[in-house]
């Protein structure tokens, strides 16, 4: 009992459909609310299963507390009730309330009444029935607005008595709840569904939202609500105040009287503020953001102050100072809120823009430059002033001077580039002073000033300020001189030290015999300097004896240059210069190289300027012959300046010198001047010696076994020494090298010697396979200089090969299956490739080989593959009494044609041959019917198969089909015969007749087989005919007798096989 109403209970709770469905029946559109506050509302309570206990009270406690709320309000309310039935019980509790007023207490007591005393139905009337609810509503008498639905769950059931699913939603379902709200949609009534959401989640939720909307329409908020049981009283007052609470406002804003739109001036502000909802609004507040805005102040309030009627309005009033943003804007905008809270729910607002225009404004700004030198600079000073009545952007000062400085500013009275009116900015820069501006006397320049006022185009400024230059001349001259010789190169520096820019500058010098003065390039204009540059000029001066006599000259040059403005500026400077003596001498020493010998010649030459004596050359390199003076100029060993003698000189080379490459030496020569000491010079010669390096190697080898021994024969067949003498080859596998006796030190060798040097390798099956071992060794020497000589020698040592290979093949008889195994092995030296092994025996099956050892199909020498084929004897092979096949394996040497073996095999089969026979008899009036069935149940084949019967007076066995040829059976084949008995008197008179029938056959090898069996027919005896009664005893006895032997013939019957 309490499971069946549980389950009655669960079943009408609501629905737990997995998916929405859709009607079939298209809504209708949901009619839209008055926009005015007096409006009849119906209020359709969901009182189904799945509506807890606890959720009912607080659905009771929300709709109570609605009433209380809307008290006062122009609003009639009427509650219904469904569940499967509509209203939900047939009790006077849940018997729809009618219209009732909020006006007053009564309507709201009245309404508080009725949903506390609504009661749930029955378990088994707990379903969610759409489609009875909104037939309740509009069947009432009365006319509403709108339909508040209050539902907890999807529908479950439809018509009255209700029927559906009950625990789903289904098509019948939809359909009944879409026919219905579009009947109540058809009277003017708009449906409000409100989904309370506590008892739905997930999928039932949203198949709600699918299910609502085709009663409603589209839209959450508006068409319908989701909401909660504890959100139901502020869902509904929302829905209600929708159309009962409003309020408006109105801003405007005007420049005060006589205000020009300047920074500083006013702005007069007025504000309206009207209800015009049909409920009184409370705590009426306006807020304006504005910053800079005065505080507000209301004018008088209708009645309480806060408090508007439905209709009524109030005013309020704020000031505002324009700032210099508005002015650059051109307006003045801002929006106001005016808010109100109504009796119920929450508080209304509404914003309303002002926007005021100022007029435009007049732009103006000033400009003042002065500057002060300082040194080689002049610091500028600025002033800028906006002396117009807006304010001033992207206030800039600009001065085109060519180099002046980046225009530095002061602090600005505000944002930087913005002046207010009346307001300055000051500025400085920097300028350092050209050469042009010196030479002008006077730096001229305009400065310009531009600001952006907020509207319009741009307004400017420029001031003129013109800096005096006095100047300052001057002018230096350095003379200086150099020896060079017979001559005096002097050299002239005139440079222009003052300020201001000379011209027509120009040296002289009155020397005697002093040539033309040149002039260098000059840094401008020729005969021009400006201040710090300077011109060399340069004049040769040959020297006299008397100047050497005197050991000096001595004389003053001046130089003179014009400036801009005032006289020309001059200087001078004297130069005396010494003339010591200079004794010198020279040596260069060359050689040629002739085959082994240098061929030295020497050169001495007086450099100085007087006469040298005991001249003489001197060579220190060993083995250098004795060195030959030629013609002297004049007396031997006596050399005027500038004359000079040669001599030569020859000398053998040596190894050393070969292997040097150079030969090295210095030659010194001496002589001695009038006074001082004697001089020398020496002359460094290197004689390069040409070389030519060079290896030979010779290789060798011989084959022992599986051991290869080369020999290497290098030799030195340069004419150099060569050091780190080795020989390499990188033949792997190869052992070290080992270098006979060195015929000096180890690793050297001398031109033309030579040295032997051994090494050993021993065979890998690679070189086997290939037939041939070919590497190259190399021998590498260093000579002296250069790099490394080589010479490489390839040889090629032949290895004779010899394939082979072998097959053993067995095999195993088990059972009716002969299973053969296959060794294949490389009996030769080399690798054999393709290795295959074949059995034509007809039959065989195919050959598995088990693991390669490496590749398959190849086989190193020494390594062998198995394989096995199975193959089961035919009858021929039985008869045979053997099964003989010879194997043949094939391989592929790496030269030369493949290798092959074949290994016969001979597997005795074992023979069992046999035969059975099988007698029957049949008496068939006075014949008996002998049957006969021979079978081979060996496993040979059987030839002469012939039955015999000794039975006398028995015809002839005729035999039946045979299986095959006649006399013959193969295993397991039968053949019958037949053959007729005339039963006698005396076999009458025995009652029975008995005998044995012998079959023999022979196989193909031994010795025949045979078989018996044995049959007894009961015959019976014929009628008496005058027989006395002891001649009656004695055939009862006989045949009682006959009759007990028979019977124990047949149960003794035996059957003989060979």
């Amino acid at each position: 009992m309490l499971a069946a109403a549980l389950s009655s209970v669960l079943a009408l709770g609501g629905s737990v459909a997995a998916q929405a469905v859709e009607s079939d029946v298209p809504p209708s559109p949901n009619p839209a609310l008055s926009e005015r506050c007096e409006m009849n509302f119906a209020i359709s309570v969901d009182l189904s299963n799945s509506v807890t206990d606890a959720q009912l009270a607080q659905t009771r406690s929300e709709l109570a507390g609605l009433a209380q709320a809307l008290e006062g309000y122009p609003i009639e309310l009427a509650v219904h009730n469904f569940a499967s039935n509509a209203p939900a019980t047939s009790g006077a509790s849940n018997s729809p309330l009618p219209l009732t007023s909020l006006a007053g207490e009564a309507g709201v007591a009245a309404v508080g009444a009725y949903v506390n005393g609504i009661q749930r139905p029955a378990s088994a009337q707990g379903g969610t029935n759409w489609d009875r609810g909104f037939a309740a509503v509009t069947a009432s008498p009365e006319d509403y607005d709108a339909l508040i639905l209050l539902t907890d769950g999807n529908p479950t059931q439809y018509g009255s008595p209700a029927r559906g699913p009950g625990n789903s939603t289904d098509r019948a379902v939809m359909d009944a709840s879409v026919r219905s709200a579009n009947e109540l949609k058809a009277t003017g009534t708009r449906i409000v569904p409100i989904g309370v959401s506590d008892n739905l989640s997930g999928q039932a939720l949203a198949d709600f939202r699918e299910h609502i909307r085709q009663v409603s329409g589209p839209t959450e908020g508006s068409d319908y609500y989701i909401a909660g049981f504890s959100a139901l009283q502020r869902t509904l007052i929302d829905i209600v105040n929708e159309n009962c609470v409003s309020i408006a406002l109105e801003k405007s804003g005007v420049l005060a009287d006589g205000d020009r739109g300047v920074a500083g001036d006013t702005v007069d502000y007025a504000f309206t503020i009207t209800n015009d909802g049909g409920v009184t609004l409370t705590d009426v507040t306006l807020a304006d953001p504005k910053p800079g805005l005065s505080s507000i102040r209301f004018g008088a309030w209708p009645g309480a102050p806060g408090v508007l009627d439905p209709g009524q309005s109030v005013t309020a009033t704020a000031t505002y100072t324009v700032t210099d943003a508005d002015v650059a804007a051109g307006r003045i905008e801002n929006v106001a809120t005016a808010t109100g809270t109504p009796p119920a729910g929450a508080p209304v607002s509404d914003e309303a823009p002002a926007l005021v225009a100022l007029p435009d404004p007049v732009p103006a700004i000033s400009l003042e430059k002065s500057g002060a030198l300082d040194g080689d600079a002049i610091a500028y000073s600025f002033t800028a002033t906006n002396t117009g009545d807006v304010t001033l952007t992207d206030v800039a000062i600009a001065d085109v001077l060519p180099g002046l400085s980046e225009i530095t500013y002061g602090a600005w009275p505000g944002a930087s580039g913005v002046l207010a009116p009346g307001q300055s900015v000051t500025a400085t820069a920097t300028y350092a002073l050209t050469q042009a501006d010196r030479d002008a006397g006077v730096v001229e320049n305009t400065a310009t000033v531009v600001g952006t006022p907020p509207t319009g185009d741009p307004v400017t400024d420029e001031d003129d300020f013109d800096l005096p230059l006095p100047p300052n001349a001057g002018i230096s001259l350095v003379k200086t001189g150099v020896v060079d010789g017979d001559r005096i190169s002097y050299e002239f520096r005139a440079a222009n030290t003052g300020d201001v820019t000379l011209s027509a500058v120009s040296i002289a010098d009155v020397l005697p015999g002093l040539s033309e003065i040149t002039y260098g390039a000059w840094p401008g204009a020729s005969g021009v300097l400006a201040p710090g540059q300077s011109v060399t000029a340069t004049a040769t001066y040959a020297l006299t004896q008397a100047d050497r006599d005197a050991g000096v000259v001595e004389n003053t040059a001046t130089v003179v240059g014009t400036p801009p403005t005032g006289d020309p500026v001059t200087d001078e400077d004297d130069f005396d210069l010494p003339l010591p003596p200079n004794a010198g001498i020279s040596l260069v020493k060359t050689g040629v190289v002739d085959g082994d010998r240098i061929s030295y010649e020497f050169r001495a030459a007086n450099t100085g300027d007087v006469t040298l004596s005991a001249v003489s050359i001197a060579d220190v390199l060993p083995g250098l012959s004795e060195i030959t003076y030629g013609a002297w100029p004049g007396a031997s060993g006596v050399l005027a300046p500038g004359q000079s003698v040669t001599a030569t000189a020859t000398y053998a080379l040596t190894q050393a010198d070969r292997d040097a490459g150079v030969v090295e030496n210095t030659a010194t020569v001496v002589g001695t001047p009038p006074t001082g000491d004697p001089v020398t010079d020496e002359d460094d010669f290197d004689a390069p010696v040409p070389q030519a390096p060079g290896i030979l190697l010779e290789k060798s080898g011989a084959l022992e076994g599986d051991v290869a021994t080369y020999t290497f024969v290098v030799r030195n067949a340069g004419d150099v020494t060569l050091r780190d003498v080795s020989v390499t080859d990188a033949l792997p596998g190869l052992s070290a090298v080992v270098y006979g006796e060195w015929p000096d030190a180890a690793g050297v060798l001398a031109p033309g010697q030579s040295v032997t040097a051994t090494a050993t390798y021993t065979l890998t099956q690679a070189d086997r396979d290939a037939g041939v071992v070919d590497n190259t060794a190399t021998a590498t020497g260093t000579p002296p200089v250069g790099d490394p000589v080589t010479h490489d020698d390839e040889f090629e040592l032949p290895v004779p090969q010899a394939p082979g290979i072998a097959l053993v093949k067995t095999g195993v008889l088990e059972g009716g299956e002969l299973t053969y195994s296959f060794t294949a092995t490389n009996i030769g030296d080399v690798t054999l490739t393709d290795v295959a092994i074949a059995d034509e025996l007809p039959g065989l099956s195919d050959l598995a080989y088990a693991d390669w050892p490496g590749v398959a199909g190849v086989l190193a020498p020494g390594e062998s593959v198995t394989a096995t084929a199975t193959y089961t004897p035919t009858q021929a092979d039985r008869d045979a009494g053997v099964v003989e096949n010879t194997a043949t394996v094939v391989g592929t040497p790496p030269t030369g044609d493949p290798v092959s073996d074949d290994d016969e095999f001979d597997q005795p089969l074992p023979q069992g041959p046999a035969i059975a026979l099988t007698k029957t008899g049949e008496l068939d009036g006075d014949r008996i019917r002998y049957a006969f069935t021979v079978t081979n149940t060996g496993d040979v084949t059987l030839r002469g198969v012939a039955i015999e019967d000794e039975l006398r007076g028995l015809s002839e066995v005729v035999f039946g089909a045979w299986p095959g040829a006649q006399h013959v059976l193969a295993p397991g084949e039968s053949v019958t015969a037949t053959a007729v008995y005339a039963v006698t008197a005396s076999d009458r008179a025995l009652g029975a007749v008995t005998n044995t029938a012998t079959v023999t056959a022979t196989p193909p090898a031994g010795d025949p087989v045979s078989d018996d069996d044995t049959v007894r027919t009961a015959v019976g005896a014929l009628a008496a005919t005058g027989a006395g009664s002891e001649q009656l005893m004695r055939l009862a006895l006989f045949g009682g007798l006959t009759i007990v032997l028979g019977a124990a013939a047949v149960t003794l019957r035996r059957r003989t096989r060979a």
